[in-house]
């Protein structure tokens, strides 16, 4: 009895030895627990086979631009691990894949850790897998650890550093030094949206700046893009067929978005407009591509700048450029009836759409405390495709119960990360091409399908998306109206 106490009293003290051990140690419990059970699921499971997961650092629970650096040297130490697995689809940016694989540019799935402090010396990271194209999580696969940090995690912990893997956008920045990098980011961007298209080919002329080609973004961008695909480079105007242009958009402060377009030079052309983007810190990056200031002369004094000191700003609302009015008649409240309306013998609320030409709608729902959701109607089974009214004609469309003083939409020129009341937006598109790119972005917008509230894109996602979005009608602002119908609250 005694001999089988003292046992019992060592197994228990052996396994509190081993259960302190693995709870001081974040790294083994990557290596040894969390990234074996993730090789399982993402190798075995039907759900993830095919699929392109991206491993990140999560900040409140959305993948973080930047982050701590503790957190992202365990990203890479799990990353690293699944890289070698077969059949698991690591996603990449199409700007850091080697070599390029376009196909892996999207994300389907997010596997994030997150870390918060506890007490005064004690850390808990949670990992947890994000839906992508639902953006909700993924139930039952949460893995959790918490114990303390050495030294040097701890100081990682302190540290904040970008993301590579988000690099270019608005939380992540180029800067100077990276005009390369850059370069062959916006390259790689245009490659993979040129390999879609099967019009022809682009037969290149790069478009100069300040007279001179040689120190601008585009000719940087077109060295790499010739690496890349099948386009023919010429400084013939006659016999190009397209134009690589460069344009330096500024948003706020030092902020600035580069924008690289691949236009087609005749209007009837087969072959669609190409773009991409990225953020900047403008002086920096505009220093690495403009070309050098003469030298003064001798005798002048040399003048040292002023520094300027800002401040961070929250970022309130996306501008966007004006879109082409005319696309649409109306856009307005009415009581609908009918059960081809409203699904019911009732009368419900509707909204009356109606157009000039044939017209590809999308109708989006901003609601203050649940994000931005797509509109699907009683049924969520379209998968993004957009309701299309042929010619000149009227749509009616239900819509949840609300309450508003406005019956009337009107154009808008900006995109609110949180709007002062629920609003109510709707796109139409008059162009094939350009409504086939809107309806790929808004695939990844949860969908509302009935009368209770949808959680939708909110915080950083919110912030890239529509990002993403500003970018697609400036590109076809010719064939794009948007309007905006602010609600009350949803009864």
């Amino acid at each position: 009895m005694l001999r089988a106490m003292t046992l019992l009293g060592l197994l228990v003290v052996a396994s509190g030895a081993d259960a302190a051990l693995r709870w001081q140690d974040a790294e083994s419990w990557v290596a040894q627990e969390v990234a074996p059970e993730l090789t399982r699921q993402f190798r075995d499971h039907p759900r993830f086979r095919g699929q392109n997961v991206r491993i990140v650092a999560f900040e409140n629970g959305v993948p973080a631009a930047r982050t701590n650096a503790l957190a992202l040297a365990l990203r890479d130490q799990l990353s690293a691990a699944l890289l070698q697995v077969p059949g698991i689809r690591l996603a990449a940016p199409a700007g850091m894949s080697q070599p390029l694989d376009c196909n892996r540019a999207d994300v389907d799935y997010y596997v994030g850790l997150e870390i918060a402090e506890q007490g005064q010396i004690g850390v808990r990271i949670v990992l947890r897998t994000l839906d992508a194209r639902t953006n909700t999580w993924v139930t039952g696969h949460d893995k959790r650890w918490q114990g303390k940090l050495t030294g040097a995690q701890r100081r990682a912990l302190g540290t904040l550093i970008t993301d590579p893997q988000f690099k270019g956008q608005r939380a992540a920045p180029f800067t100077h030094g990276e005009s390369d990098v850059l370069a062959r980011a916006l390259a790689r961007e245009l490659a993979c949206a040129s390999v879609k298209q099967l019009g022809g080919v682009y037969v290149v002329r790069i478009a100069t700046a300040n007279g001179s080609s040689k120190a601008d973004v585009g000719q940087l961008v077109g060295r790499n893009l010739a690496g890349l695909v099948a386009m023919q480079f010429t400084d013939d105007t006659a016999r190009a067929n397209a134009v690589l242009d460069t344009s330096l958009h500024h948003v706020d402060g030092e902020l600035a978005q580069v924008w690289v377009s691949l236009t087609p030079v005749a209007t009837a052309s087969e072959l669609p407009v190409l773009t991409a983007s990225a953020y900047v810190r403008h002086n920096a990056v505009v220093a690495d591509v403009a070309p050098r200031a003469e030298t003064p002369p001798q005798g002048t004094p040399a003048v040292t700048p002023t520094p300027v000191v800002r401040t961070a700003q929250p970022v309130n609302a996306i501008p966007i450029v004006e879109t082409t009015p005319g696309v649409l008649n109306t856009v307005q409240l009415v009581t609908g009836r009918g059960r081809a309306t409203c699904g019911i013998r009732r009368p419900c609320t509707a909204l009356e759409i109606s157009s000039q030409q044939t017209t590809a709608l999308f109708l989006l729902e901003h609601q203050v405390e649940f994000g931005l959701v797509r509109m699907g109607g009683d049924r969520c089974s379209n998968g993004g495709v957009p309701r299309v009214l042929k010619g000149t004609g009227t749509v009616t469309i239900a819509l949840p119960a609300v309450r508003t003083r406005s019956t009337r939409a009107a154009p808008t020129r900006d995109l609110p990360m949180r709007p002062a009341t629920d609003t109510l937006y709707t796109i139409a598109v008059s162009n094939s091409r350009a409504a086939l790119a809107f309806a790929r972005h808004f695939k990844a917008l949860p969908t509302r399908c009935a009368a209770a509230a949808q959680v939708g894109l909110r915080g950083a996602s919110l912030e890239a998306w529509l990002e993403n979005l500003a970018g697609l009608i400036e590109t076809w602002a010719g064939d794009v109206e948007l309007q905006a119908l602010p609600l009350g609250d949803t009864a």
